[in-house]
Parts: structure tokens; C-alpha cells; sequence
């Protein structure tokens, strides 16, 4: 792998390019151009402790009874407390949602296969997606689309939603387009006035629509999420003949696992990252 093709995540955000992502509450995430600091769970909590403490105070000194008082005191700390875990943990699984999975690779060429043999050696689970704009065409009208191919498994974190038809109830899908198959939102629905059973031409290959996409987890805020999206899977990009030599596409290899062995491949990956 050349090592300058992707970026740790302690490099400066301006200047980031791809980079590896971990959902760790000490950690800073960083998804697309937006930055969620891993360190909020704790400064909220700190926050909420001394508005319940200074609230606990009031009302000990209210209190006409000593007892009373520190009756108040202990039940206000251990409150705090409890809401402090609860509020970090639900901030640590909501940024993991956000990723796709527990740690991110992306770069801006395809990752060498010791990689994806060194995830599954250390027992994580492995997902892997290409990002691209290309134009995509129904009959006369054609539209500049955000194409994600994914493969089994995507997203590691979080669920993919779906609808039958634009403009109604969507549900939590744990399944992917199947072959031939595209899920597009509802943007690129209205624009080509498509639905459920109609085709999309996308390079070389005629695509059914099968479902109307309403969200991605890990959909950011990166210039390919701008245009209208269209989910597809991974072993049917090959037959469109869009990546070629020169193609402009983002890599990504998604990990999640047990917390001691996620730590473990991140601290053997970091070395041989560059920018």
C-alpha cells in the first residue's frame, strides 16, 4: 500500500484527505468534512454534574434537617453519575453508527490485501464500499448521481432504511440490493420520476431500481453526497466500466469487532499510514 494514500486521524482536519476512524469516546471522529469530538460525552457529563451539583446545594441548604440535606447530596451525585455513563455510551455507539463501523480506512486507491487479511486474521468484521459520481440516464433525461457500491455486510454499524415507494413509511433493512439491483433515493426519484420495477442506466449496464434508499449511517458531508445517491453492490460495478485508470474514487474498508482487538489493529495499521 503507498503509505501517503491515507491519513491518520490525529493529522489536521483541513487538511485531511482519507484518514482512519475509530468510535472511541476519547478520540476525535472525523466524518467527511464535519467533526464530532469523541471527548463530548465527557464535557457534557462534566457540564450536567455541576448544574445537578450546584442544584443539590440549593437545595441542602434549604433543607431544615441534616439529614434531609445529605440525603439530597448522595442522591444528586449517584444521579449524576448513572446520567454521565448513560450519556457516554449512547454518544460512543451513536458516533459508531455514523461510521458504518468501529474503524474506517479510506484512501483514494485500492487497499493492498494484506490489509483485508489482516482484519479478518485479528477476527473483525470486514465490509468494504467505492464512492463515485458518475451520470446515470433513463431514457432522454440523465443526472449527475452519487454512487456507492457496497459490498455483504455494509454497513458493520447501524442499519440501512428503506421505503417501497417515495413519500412513505421507510423501515430498517439488515439486506443489500441484490444483483442487477439499485436502491436511489428520493431525490433521484423525482428527478427521473422512477419507482419501485423501473431501470437505470449507469455505464454499460441497466440497473432495477428495488427499493427507494432514506438512509445511510455513515452518509457524511463530502462533495459525493451532494448529487442524488444511488446504492448498488459492489460486484456489479465491474460490468458498468466506470473505474478505470484515472477514475476519481474513494476506497473505504470498514472494521468492527471486540474493543481490545479493534485497539489492536489500529495500533498495528497507524504506523503504515501516511497522509
Amino acid at each position: 500500500m503507498n503509505p501517503a494514500a491515507v491519513r491518520s486521524r490525529t493529522q489536521p482536519v483541513a487538511t485531511q484527505l482519507s484518514f482512519v476512524l475509530e468510535a472511541n469516546p476519547c478520540t476525535t471522529t472525523t466524518v467527511g468534512s464535519a467533526v464530532v469530538p469523541g471527548a463530548l460525552a465527557r464535557n457534557v457529563a462534566v457540564l450536567w454534574s455541576l448544574l445537578l451539583a450546584l442544584a443539590a446545594c440549593a437545595l441542602a441548604a434549604l433543607a431544615s434537617q441534616t439529614g434531609l440535606a445529605l440525603v439530597l447530596a448522595v442522591a444528586c451525585v449517584t444521579s449524576v453519575g448513572f446520567f454521565a455513563d448513560r450519556l457516554q455510551q449512547a454518544l460512543t455507539s451513536e458516533a459508531r453508527q455514523l461510521l458504518g463501523g468501529d474503524v474506517v480506512l479510506v484512501a483514494d486507491h485500492p487497499f493492498a490485501p494484506a490489509i483485508r487479511e489482516e482484519i479478518v486474521a485479528r477476527r473483525l468484521q470486514l465490509a468494504e464500499s467505492l464512492s463515485f459520481t458518475s451520470m446515470a440516464r433513463t431514457g432522454s433525461e440523465a443526472q449527475l448521481v452519487a454512487v456507492k457500491a457496497v459490498s455483504d455486510g455494509y454497513p458493520l454499524r447501524g442499519k440501512l432504511r428503506i421505503a417501497p415507494a417515495a413519500g412513505v413509511a421507510d423501515a430498517e433493512t439488515s439486506t443489500l440490493p441484490a444483483a442487477g439491483e439499485v436502491w436511489v433515493d428520493e431525490r433521484l426519484a423525482g428527478v427521473f420520476a422512477v419507482g419501485v420495477g423501473d431501470q437505470i442506466e449507469l455505464g454499460n449496464s441497466r440497473l432495477k431500481v428495488s427499493a427507494i434508499l432514506t438512509l445511510e449511517p455513515d452518509r457524511g458531508t463530502s462533495f459525493f453526497n451532494f448529487a442524488p445517491r444511488l446504492l448498488m453492490r459492489l460486484d456489479d460495478v465491474a460490468a458498468t466500466g466506470l473505474v478505470q485508470n484515472g477514475s476519481r474514487i474513494s476506497y473505504a474498508l470498514l472494521a468492527a469487532g471486540e474493543r481490545e482487538s479493534v485497539a489492536a489493529f489500529e495500533q498495528s495499521i497507524a504506523p503504515r499510514l501516511g497522509r
